[in-house]
């Protein structure tokens, strides 16, 4: 039985290989990243904001990883901390990678919900695990968290497979966000309160 745990900030770069590897089929981020890696900026995310600021969590066989920002008010990097991303960003995946991701961003921040909520951003399973249920005890982990808040969650799917498992734990659709010039469509989906 796989057991799911809080990372600690010696585990960004864990996290971010497990995501980047998950999402490497991933429609919206092969259009950002190109065929730059992901792992790097994942993991400066992780260390930057998911860790500080919020939580990630980790299964104990090292193969799936997701990042929650339990209040959507926190989600900001600031200047400083963006930088540094974006520079991390530009040296392993191009220019044209952080010029994509500023755009992807500004997107997400139009169209996310105005109300206080917890934040999904990523959830992965490394290919050789997938549809094993690590994403579905991930989900049901980080929801238990979230749901002790009472709070509502959000998230931007990227690929479409994946609706179904939302829809299974309570995330209603939204309408299709579409995203920067040459961007996939993206599936934004909510979740009320339980308590």
């Amino acid at each position: 039985m796989v057991s799911i745990a809080d990372a600690g900030r010696a585990d960004a770069a864990t996290a971010g290989a497990i995501i980047g590897r998950a999402f490497a089929d991933d429609p919206v981020n092969r259009w950002l990243f190109g065929s730059g890696p992901m792992a790097p900026t994942f993991t400066g995310l992780a260390r930057l904001l998911y860790l500080p600021q919020g939580f990630v969590d980790l299964t104990s066989d090292g193969r799936g990883a997701a990042m929650w920002m339990p209040d959507s008010r926190n989600k900001d990097l600031g200047a400083i901390r963006t930088l540094r991303l974006a520079a991390a960003m530009a040296a392993s995946a191009g220019i044209g990678a952080v010029r994509r991701g500023l755009a992807l961003a500004d997107c997400f921040a139009e169209a996310a919900p105005r109300q206080r909520h917890a934040y999904l951003f990523a959830i992965g399973v490394v290919p050789d695990a997938q549809g094993k249920g690590l994403g579905g005890a991930l989900l049901r982990h980080g929801l238990a968290r979230i749901d002790r808040l009472q709070r509502p969650a959000y998230l931007e799917s990227t690929k479409l497979e994946n609706l179904p498992l939302y829809r299974h734990f309570g995330f209603e659709d939204r309408p299709i966000l579409n995203g920067p010039d040459g961007c996939p469509p993206i599936y934004p989906m909510w979740r009320e309160a339980r308590p």
